[in-house]
């Protein structure tokens, strides 16, 4: 009786596949209802790396001035990332909030955006979140993502970014005249500071 081993490489996006074979043949077998036989393997899901990086723009920003964060999300991991979920916790006191893509975010506080998946070294969609501050100082703005499959790296899950907030300008303009009163002909100065 002859027979050959053979092994295959299983490459599957679903997290589990079942493969069946390993064949004995013979040249010349009385009974060969004995031949066959079958192997299940399972194949898993990859790791999954889920990251998140924040930034602002502009830094510094005045009060009330459009104040625009950018959260970019990526799956770093060689499998899929299911159930993504990504929280932009935005100050309160940045107004007037809105959030990009508008069919996957709210315009809440905090934004929170949906995804089905994130294929393996792929990235979501830019979130863009608008607002514009109304207190000066430091605000701080808080991403996180979270995903429904073991996240090999957890600590790439969440970022930060802080953003100064500097006042309005305040233009004031004054002027004088002198002499305080004239007579029709004579001349009068202005004098006008900024």
């Amino acid at each position: 009786r002859y027979w050959r081993d053979w092994s295959a490489v299983l490459c599957s996006s679903d997290p589990v596949s079942t493969v069946y074979g390993a064949t004995f043949f013979g040249q010349t077998d009385p009974d060969t209802s004995n031949n066959n036989r079958s192997a299940k393997v399972t194949v898993l899901n990859g790791g999954v790396d889920a990251t998140v990086a924040l930034s602002d723009a502009p830094d510094p920003v005045r009060r009330n001035e459009l104040l625009t964060y950018t959260a970019t999300v990526s799956n770093l991991g060689t499998g899929i990332a299911s159930n993504v979920q990504v929280t932009i916790d935005v100050p309160t006191t940045v107004t007037g909030i809105t959030a990009a893509p508008a069919t996957s975010c709210t315009a809440t506080y905090p934004v929170v955006c949906t995804f089905p998946s994130i294929a393996a070294g792929k990235s979501l969609p830019v979130i863009t979140v608008k607002g514009r501050p109304q207190v000066e100082g430091s605000v701080s703005a808080t991403a996180t993502v979270s995903v429904s499959d073991p996240d090999t790296n957890p600590t790439n899950n969440t970022a930060t970014t802080s953003t100064t907030v500097t006042p309005n300008a305040d233009l004031a303009v004054t002027y004088t005249a002198s002499p305080t009163s004239v007579l029709p002909g004579q001349d009068l100065t202005l004098t006008v500071k900024a």
